[in-house]
């Protein structure tokens, strides 16, 4: 089995626009984590206290990639 075939394995039977619904739900997903981590990596030290958050922490968390939860 090629890598292409088991990449397409769990999308058998579905229909398309099943299918084009969950790519759209994810990269809405991505979207929505790249903006948070983003603003989270603005935030001023007091505002970062404020939600309990270091600096070393919120940027660590700024740069992890949009796929990763």
């Amino acid at each position: 089995m090629t890598f292409a075939h088991k990449l397409a394995a769990p999308l058998r039977g579905l229909s398309i626009a099943r299918i084009l619904t969950a790519v759209q739900a994810t990269a809405e997903t991505w979207s929505r984590r790249r903006r948070g981590r983003r603003a989270l990596g603005d935030l001023s030290d007091h505002l970062l206290q404020d939600i309990g958050l270091d600096r070393f922490t919120a940027e660590r968390e700024a740069e992890r990639p949009c796929w990763k939860d």
